[in-house]
């Protein structure tokens, strides 16, 4: 482009004949370069495409995780059970977009005009009204269901009467709309004192990272369920502890729960530069023994054998770990985001610190990657492991990568929550799924209405700070 100019200017006219023709030569010289760069380039792109087309013959899980390509409507729909319907919505710079396919032939299509930056806009303040935590003690923002009903409204109004009779909706999005609890829209607008239209009274709901892990999740049989319950990995320590901290046992004081209405743990502090940053530094997590430990009773799992905490949960008592034969695998720890410290570029788990200073305490997503499940459950608690960064994209990575280690479905938090009502919620919802015959979202459905309604909790947890945050990824049934 720069010889080209030249070539128009009158300074280049004004050259001896000479110069205009070695300016000329080099003119050709490039072109020739770019054409040969060209060819390169394409016969580079047509080896890369047949080496990915040779892997994704062989390895088609691997594949659906790598490149997942789009599957139609009609394949969507084959994938469906009786009464599930999965909704795809897609925010762009102009519009929201959302797709509605149902097993029984139902379809529809809807363009909101609410744009990327709008939804963004909106998810921020609902968020900070439904995480309690985040507000200053005493200063927490009023419940406001007609703001929880207008995005409502702006979103899936259109498909109200298909999604009246459904038992399953499975929502597929990595948008701003990620990082939020759905469950908790409103479906009518507020009339007076009459509690909310909460959506999660009418349909159980799942959320998956897009429609192609849906066909990544179904494209096999089901195998096989594990053999054994549960095993579990909480409260690790962030620092080097004396033999009497290591020693601590499961129900010992550190199993301890916050009162009621008091605020959650804090979650891992950002590196500073001008302060600096330790693994040390980030806050304990004790009142997590408590979930753990209903979860283990509800599945009739052994805590001292099949629950590991304290300096027992390493990321090598992890990776070492026959996970294979195990129903239910569960995280209580910190979910770290790339840039949370130094050094960190994927998402990870923080687990129990070691003697040994070279060896990583971090769970990343290659160590996912290459664990070998068959779990039904993956619970990933304290975390805010649903949230993650803005749209959601190392987070969700990280649970995709459950799912192509094995796993059917993943529990994660959007916020940290109260230790007692997250205790009663996870047990509530492993008691259900383990003693009757219904799909893991519509258990963990069960387990919130159960709170709302007060059957958990004696009416203390009616707010959506304690049951909403929780959200099932993946297969919600198979």
């Amino acid at each position: 482009d720069r010889l080209r100019r030249e070539a128009r200017s009158d300074a280049f006219q004004a050259l001896p004949e000479g110069e205009r023709k070695a300016h000329k030569e080099r003119a050709q010289a490039v072109r020739a370069q770019i054409k040969a760069q060209q060819t390169e380039a394409a016969s580079a792109r047509a080896s890369l495409d047949k080496q990915r087309q040779t892997i994704a013959g062989e390895f088609p899980g691997y594949a659906d995780l790598i490149t997942p390509a789009t599957p139609t409507a009609e394949q969507l729909r084959r994938l469906l059970g009786p009464g599930e319907a999965l909704l795809f919505v897609h925010p762009t710079e102009t519009a929201t977009l959302v797709w509605l396919v149902g097993a029984d032939g139902r379809s529809g299509f809807a363009a909101s005009k609410l744009t990327r930056t709008d939804l963004t806009r909106r998810v921020t303040e609902l968020r900070v009204m439904l995480d309690l935590a985040s507000a200053p003690p005493g200063r927490e923002p009023a419940l406001q269901p007609a703001s929880l009903y207008a995005l409502y409204r702006d979103l899936l109004a259109p498909f109200e009467r298909d999604l009246r009779d459904l038992r399953s909706l499975i929502v597929a999005t990595q948008g701003p709309l990620a990082s939020l609890p759905l469950a908790a829209l409103v479906t009518h607008a507020p009339a007076g004192d009459a509690p909310p239209a909460w959506l999660v009274r009418q349909v159980a709901i799942t959320q998956i990272p897009s429609p192609s892990a849906l066909q990544a999740l179904r494209r096999v049989a089901q195998p096989a369920a594990a053999t054994k319950a549960m095993i579990g990995f909480g409260d690790p320590l962030f620092k080097l502890a004396t033999p009497a901290q290591a020693d601590r046992s499961p129900g010992g004081p550190a199993a301890r729960q916050r009162p009621a209405g008091a605020a959650p743990a804090a979650t891992a502090t950002r590196y500073d530069a001008e302060r600096g940053f330790r693994y040390g530094d980030m806050p304990p997590l004790p009142e997590t023994r408590g979930e753990l430990l209903a979860v283990a009773a509800a599945l009739g799992a052994d805590p001292q054998t099949d629950l590991l905490f304290g300096s027992r949960a390493t990321r090598r008592a992890v990776l070492e770990a026959k996970l294979l034969d195990r129903r239910v695998v569960a995280f209580a720890t910190h979910g770290l985001m790339p840039g949370d410290l130094p050094g960190i570029s994927k998402p990870a788990l923080a687990m129990a610190v070691t003697a040994d200073a070279r060896e990583s305490p971090l769970l990343e997503l290659d160590d996912v990657l290459g664990l070998r499940l068959n779990a039904q459950w993956v619970l990933l608690s304290a975390c805010n492991t649903a949230a993650g960064e803005p749209g959601g994209g190392a987070m969700s990575g990280l649970v995709r990568g459950f799912f192509f280690a094995g796993a059917r479905s993943v529990l994660a938090t959007h916020w940290a929550v109260d230790s007692e009502s997250a205790a009663a919620l996870s047990a509530a919802t492993f008691q259900t799924q383990a003693g009757a015959s219904v799909s893991r979202s519509e258990s963990l459905r069960q387990a919130q209405l159960a709170l709302i309604d007060g059957k958990l909790g004696g009416g203390r947890w009616r707010h959506p700070f304690h049951w909403a945050p929780y959200a099932l990824f993946g297969d919600p049934e198979r």
